[in-house]
């Protein structure tokens, strides 16, 4: 009997989220009338270089998957493409929930014998990594525009500026230095004597199993993912005719995601934060490239296809993976 329960409560749990995911998809896109941010695409657009995104999508989520078959192997060993489902998933869940939050756990609940509570802090572990290259490289991106913003906004002393520069370099470090020692928080927690948190220290002792060595090569993981994707963004500006200078776009990118990363969203809300943040940023730190014939309009019409390519449409492929998900296991 209770394992009919079981299955029926797992298909359940399954159904819903498929719902909610096809659900958010089309509100956004017919009901907000996203899609018309897409009509830019009837320009000649070359199709061949939006192939390419899409491509490079792939390699972005690819990239991510075995950097969480990397780190979840200190709790369950997976294969690749199991790795890569449980990260489609993941993101069909976190599509519909706040910050993304879903993503652990349609990650975790893919496990066939792991604690699950081990396999979010694990999983957190990856998030963290990719977050931190994403506060790193912003923050030095906003270095190199700290000139012009100082002399056009801000109006700082020359000696302000120095402080903030060094300020900045130093939280950077510390942040670096926090996370390659992220082993020692359970030791931090160790006195607690209530059972209830007494459990969850016993299941944050599987961030010691990570040594210098594996927190770097996460990182490192993390840093060419993030350069992916990077990478997706300046090729659409470019595809659109917002021609940016490599080193420029780039950095230009790195702010754009530096400044979402403190921004509460869901994937959905998303979409439009996406657009405006990158006009701001290109009209207030590269004017020069606004000028372009209906700049507006292409700007974000390439932040728009981003967020379809990277987050709605494989959202929409994970749904297809979700009867991998296992919400109650026999050995529960």
């Amino acid at each position: 009997m209770y394992t009919k329960i079981k299955k029926s409560l797992n298909f359940l749990l399954r159904s819903i989220i498929v719902v909610l995911t096809y659900g958010y998809l089309y509100f956004e896109l017919f009901v907000n009338k996203k899609i018309s941010h897409f009509n830019v695409i009837d320009q000649n657009i070359s199709f061949f270089a939006l192939g390419f995104v899409v491509f490079f999508m792939l390699i972005n989520y690819g990239i991510e998957a075995y950097k969480w078959r990397y780190i979840i192997g200190k709790v369950e060993k997976v294969q690749f493409f199991q790795a890569f489902k449980a990260v489609f998933v993941g993101l069909a869940i976190s599509f519909f929930t706040p910050n993304r939050i879903g993503d652990f756990f349609g990650r975790v609940f893919i496990l066939k014998k792991a604690d699950r509570l081990e396999g979010i802090f694990a999983t957190l572990i990856g998030n963290l990594a990719q977050l931190l290259i994403t506060l790193v490289l912003g923050s030095c991106a906003l270095i190199y525009f700290l000139p012009g913003l100082n002399s056009e906004y801000l109006h700082f002393g020359n000696l302000s500026i120095v402080f903030l520069i060094i300020g900045i370099f130093i939280i950077n470090a510390l942040l670096i230095a926090v996370f390659l020692n992220v082993g020692f928080l359970p030791d931090h927690f160790s006195g607690f004597s209530n059972s209830l948190i007494r459990k969850f220290i016993n299941q944050l002792q599987i961030l010691q199993k990570y040594g210098r060595k594996d927190l770097i090569i996460i990182l490192l993981i993390s840093l060419l993912r993030y350069f992916v994707y990077s990478f997706q963004f300046y090729l659409l500006f470019t595809i659109f005719g917002i021609k940016l200078p490599l080193f420029i776009g780039f950095l230009l990118v790195f702010i754009l995601f530096f400044l979402l990363a403190f921004i509460p969203t869901i994937a959905i809300s998303e979409l439009g934060i996406r657009g405006i943040l990158s006009l701001f940023i290109i009209k207030t730190l590269a004017p020069l490239y606004f000028i372009i014939p209906h700049a507006e309009i292409k700007i974000v019409a390439a932040s728009s296809i981003l967020w379809f390519i990277n987050i709605a449409f494989p959202s929409f492929l994970g749904t297809f993976f979700v009867n991998d998900l296992k919400f109650f296991r026999k050995n529960d």
